[in-house]
């Protein structure tokens, strides 16, 4: 990780810079090491990229069909164990054979 004064060093650099293109691709690269010392890693930065470009409807959307989702495997989970057969019971004691006569 880069420490406040490093990072302006790097802002000094990309000022100093003439073309247009490694201007832009240094800022482009500095905004992103900044998101990523303050939300973590680029998997959750890209995570939050598409939650804000997302709208509350899509938002709502996404939740409540992850929230369904948990709601159906919990709903079979349940059904699986409800549709096992319990086992036999014996009710009272087992016969006695009887013993034949000779």
């Amino acid at each position: 990780m880069l420490t406040f004064e490093e990072m302006e060093t790097v802002e000094k650099i990309s000022g100093i810079l003439s073309s247009v293109k490694q201007r832009v691709a240094l800022e482009k690269m500095i905004s992103e090491y900044r998101q990523y010392t303050r939300l973590g890693s680029p998997e959750d930065c890209a995570q939050r990229k598409e939650w804000m470009e997302m709208s509350y409807e899509d938002i709502r959307k996404n939740f409540n069909n992850t929230v369904n989702a948990l709601r159906n495997e919990v709903t079979d989970i349940r059904n699986s164990y409800t549709n096992q057969k319990p086992a036999k019971k014996k009710v009272g004691r087992p016969r006695k054979k009887k013993a034949t006569e000779n």
